[in-house]
């Protein structure tokens, strides 16, 4: 009776990478303002001096890859364990470390979460029907998968809860314990269980909804050729209409 025009996966792609690369574009820009209101540049140049001044006194060059420290001589491996175990101990450098650390991961977080916020949920109050700008350049529109309009509470939740926090900041959070603590295996077995179930969902899904459209029961669809309703009732009047001219039908 009511049929979603589903989007067609190419389409879909292509609004997802210019939406990408809006939110990234977006997310860079909040993230310098940020950094430059909280100065984060004056705590970054606190530390460089202070590894500097180990540098004159040791005459050592203090965080190194392995293999560089590899090559190093007895004496120099010697000086760069003593520069790295008192350094390890230097409150002011420890807090320095710790600040920009913490600043670094609450910007991004914060960035990446206007910038959704902003392409996400305001651009679609812009153009309705939960259209962003890559859905707009190629004629997509998000429903309720009833077929009724997306309502602003469910287009928030989605951004918010669907796209922020499940499909950007989880796979950020792997990598983090992947690269900050070593989480290895378990970090990236982690991330690709997560993509596999995002592409399960999207091919074997009957309306190829991706997480965020299974968490607000919405659909991409085909805007252009899709019947919308404004809400319920009319979906409700819509029905009853038809199942009458189905009733006049069956008794001719």
């Amino acid at each position: 009776m009511i049929e979603i025009q589903k989007a067609s996966i190419w389409k879909r792609l292509s609004a997802l990478l210019v939406d990408f690369f809006s939110i990234i574009i977006l997310a860079v820009l909040f993230g310098l303002l940020l950094s430059s209101i909280f100065k984060l540049n004056t705590h970054v140049d606190t530390l460089n001096e202070i590894y500097e001044d180990y540098k004159e006194r040791y005459g050592i060059v203090l965080n190194i890859s392995q293999k560089d420290f590899d090559s190093l001589t007895d004496d120099e491996k010697e000086k760069y364990t003593l520069a790295s175990d008192e350094i390890a101990n230097d409150k002011v450098a420890i807090y320095e470390y710790t600040l920009i650390q913490n600043m670094a991961i609450t910007f991004v977080s914060i960035s990446l979460l206007l910038s959704c916020i902003v392409i996400e949920f305001v651009v679609p109050l812009i153009f309705k029907n939960g259209q962003t700008l890559g859905k707009k350049i190629w004629g997509l529109g998000v429903i309720k998968s009833n077929g009724v309009k997306v309502t602003n509470f469910i287009l928030f939740i989605r951004t918010v809860f669907g796209k922020y926090a499940f499909e950007i900041m989880t796979p950020l959070f792997f990598g983090f314990l992947i690269f900050e603590y070593g989480a290895g295996i378990v970090g990236v077995c982690c991330i690709i269980a997560l993509c596999i179930f995002q592409l399960v969902l999207i091919f074997k899904r009957p309306n190829r909804t991706p997480i965020h459209d299974v968490l607000c029961d919405t659909v991409v669809c085909d805007f252009d050729c899709q019947q919308i309703f404004e809400n319920e009732n009319e979906l409700i009047k819509y029905k009853e209409e038809y199942a009458r001219k189905q009733s006049e039908k069956d008794l001719i």
